[in-house]
């Protein structure tokens, strides 16, 4: 038996099991991603919540109450999904849909310059055509920067698709010192950014006291779109 304690907006790296797996919740409420699926972890009953349609998803679990709190965090890594129904498939919560873009991948611009290879080995197991490599982007001089799912995008790249998909999403002044930082490194397009080892990725993406003031700043603006 393994037990994880975790601080608000914390994250660990993928992890693989050679048999099967169970996972459950003490205290608190978290998201885990499994074959490329986020599952919504409360305490107590657990819940799932699967995706069924291009914007629609299935809740299911015992605790009726803890629904919207659940269905808001699913949405902060899953903004294209609106309508969510229980498992008798009645409407428990329905928001406008949201447009997807389909964007040529020369017209997108990366805020982040590494991608861990261990999280890229894990992409590939659930994402298996264009139309299932969905962004959060923010349009900046006829372009797109990336906000979320850099490793998803390089994934793309390395599978040599010409574009990708992406819901538009506002950010703070952050966003442009990455970019900034981004362009004296040379990257410009997805496919200049560079494949580490998860050790060195850790290291090297968080190394920078600059760049993690930054990422904290991120990781502060995340928390409050949810």
């Amino acid at each position: 038996m393994t037990l994880f304690s975790f601080d608000k907006n914390e994250e660990i790296s993928t992890h693989a099991a050679g048999d099967d797996a169970f996972v459950t919740c003490l205290d608190g409420v978290g998201s885990i991603t499994i074959d490329g699926q986020p599952h919504i972890l409360h305490e107590g009953e657990p819940c799932e919540i699967e995706i069924v349609s291009e914007f629609e998803a299935n809740v299911r679990g015992k605790d009726a109450a803890a629904c919207p709190q659940l269905i808001a965090e699913f949405r902060f890594y899953a903004p294209h999904i609106t309508t969510f129904y229980d498992a008798e498939g009645r409407l428990l919560e329905e928001r406008p849909r949201v447009q997807l873009l389909t964007i040529p991948m020369e017209a997108v611009q990366p805020s982040q310059f590494l991608v861990d290879r261990d999280k890229l080995a894990a992409v590939g197991t659930f994402i298996h055509e264009p139309q299932d490599v969905i962004l959060q982007v923010l349009p900046h001089n006829g372009r797109y920067i990336v906000l979320d799912g850099h490793t998803r995008l390089y994934y793309a790249v390395q599978k040599g698709w010409t574009t990708v998909r992406g819901i538009v999403e506002t950010s703070d002044d952050y966003i442009f010192g990455l970019v900034n930082e981004a362009h004296t490194r040379g990257i410009f397009t997805p496919s200049d950014m560079t494949i580490l080892p998860h050790v060195d990725y850790e290291t090297q993406w968080y190394g920078s006291a600059t760049r993690s003031s930054r990422i904290k700043r991120r990781n502060k603006f995340e928390l409050l779109r949810r």
